[in-house]
């Protein structure tokens, strides 16, 4: 009889155990301090970084210059969280390993730490620290109108239970090493600016959100940024610039040149394309005066697939350098009027224009050159007789065709050989690289890829002929 009250007492135990476990088990999770309405999260996964670049969290932040932090009661291996408040202060948590060493720690640069709402206090010139034994938080800057209804934010979030923020919820669900979800009303003006360009007028930037990661491989990093937004205007003008893209299929990989410094593909349907370049008052106007040399509008209707664009070389010379541009077609109907173009419109105001041979043409005006033509089912334009000559004959190009499964499923993709680059440029990268830590860097890059796979969804990727960890210099 004994036992079995001592077996129901003992289950009774275990589960007011895990009740409790259940209540309490965000306490001190670092993520727990995040605001319900964080304006921006970000997410740091130090012990991932250190994964990818071989090196032992405390050698990383050795490496980084930070090895005291390491040393100062902090728990670097779990993840760090950055965001920014709702009225607009910075925020960093962190996890804790030893509170008396935080503690030290900031006594020994001269703080004071005092105890107050069941919390450890500092203030380091215009930021408040607040701490227990989980968890640190670090908020600012303060004016000091603002230091006690700081605190009592920073109080409340070292205490709240439960956590149900939307964009800390949105970011958890993606990957990243080091992550960051933010709403367009808390980043740079610059940058805002540039989006205004090209999303439709009177958008409520508050709508609209970035997300961006930076994922570290032994060899490589990424940096992979998108546009969120809920807004249907917003949602309207992706949907409008993606129906005139198509998958890469990677069929002009051997066109152009054997191996380019930059090379640029992606996959368009023309017509819509057409549709989308005559919204713009500037180009529309360009358009209007090359239909009146060539059939411009019929050539850019009948592009439907890829179309890539070789650059064989770079000078650092203020020269445009010369590039291939090649298509692939859907029809050749605009050729049915190469006869009128030799009497066209534009002829009369000094435009040249010439047949080479069957269709290879030449176009000339003032110190604007341009050979195009159609070969097979592609047309090709460039501005170098030599390149003219070479263009839509397959050549070998080993170092594209091994970047072809990076472009499955992408739109666009652009790739430019750094080391071809920096050969080109001779004694003066020798110079440039000498004595500049900058420039050893530069050099030690190999390839910089960019890759979209829609309208507001690209990567860049930096492949390095060296590992990331010799990179980082105490």
């Amino acid at each position: 009889m004994k036992r079995r009250y001592f077996f129901l007492l003992l289950l009774l135990l275990i589960i007011a155990a895990l009740l409790i476990w259940f209540f309490c088990r965000g306490r001190n999770d670092v993520a727990g301090i995040i605001p319900e309405d964080a304006r921006a999260v970000a997410a740091l996964d130090v012990k991932e970084l250190s994964q990818a670049t071989g090196l032992a969290v405390d050698k990383l932040c050795s490496k980084l210059g930070v090895a005291e932090v390491g040393q100062s009661g902090l728990n670097l291996s779990a993840p760090v969280y950055g965001f920014v408040s709702r009225q607009g202060h910075f925020g960093i948590a962190l996890s804790v390993k030893s509170k008396r060493r935080v503690k030290k720690a900031l006594q020994q640069i001269g703080t004071d730490v005092e105890s107050q709402r069941g919390l450890q206090w500092a203030m380091v010139k215009s930021w408040i620290f607040a701490f227990d034994s989980d968890r640190l938080l670090v908020m600012g800057p303060a004016s000091s109108s603002e230091v006690g209804s700081l605190r009592g934010q920073m109080t409340a979030l070292m205490n709240q239970k439960k956590v149900s923020s939307p964009t800390l919820n949105d970011l958890n669900k993606r990957s990243g090493t080091l992550k960051l979800i933010s709403r367009m009303d808390v980043m740079p003006k610059t940058y805002v600016q540039m989006l205004k360009k090209w999303l439709p007028a009177g958008i409520d930037f508050n709508s609209v959100s970035a997300f961006a990661a930076l994922d570290a491989q032994k060899k490589s990093f990424t940096l992979h940024t998108e546009l969120l937004s809920e807004d249907k205007q917003v949602l309207n003008s992706f949907a409008q610039i993606d129906s005139l893209l198509r998958p890469i299929q990677g069929s002009l990989l051997d066109q152009g040149h054997s191996s380019p410094v930059l090379w640029v593909t992606a996959g368009l349907k023309g017509d819509r394309l057409l549709t989308l370049l005559r919204q713009n008052s500037t180009i529309r106007t360009q358009l209007i005066a090359l239909n009146m040399c060539v059939d411009a509008d019929m050539m850019l209707r009948s592009i439907d697939g890829d179309v890539s664009l070789s650059v064989p070389s770079i000078s650092l010379g203020f020269k445009l350098p010369s590039a291939l541009l090649t298509a692939k077609l859907s029809n050749k109907d605009f050729l049915h009027n190469v006869d009128s173009w030799k009497t066209g419109l534009a002829t009369d105001a000094g435009v040249r224009f010439r047949v080479l041979r069957d269709n290879d043409f030449h176009l000339s005006a003032g110190n604007v050159n341009a050979f195009f033509g159609v070969r097979g089912d592609q047309l090709y334009i460039t501005s170098d007789a030599r390149l003219a000559e070479q263009a839509c004959r397959p050549v070998s190009t080993p170092s594209l065709q091994g970047l072809l499964p990076q472009m499955k499923n992408q739109v666009f993709f652009a790739t430019f050989d750094a080391s071809a680059f920096m050969k080109s440029l001779g004694l003066l990268a020798q110079l440039l690289s000498s004595d500049s830590s900058i420039m050893k860097a530069v050099n030690a890059i190999e390839r910089i890829n960019l890759s979209a796979s829609n309208s507001h969804d690209i990567s860049l990727e930096v492949q390095c002929n060296r590992d990331l960890a010799d990179f980082i210099t105490p």
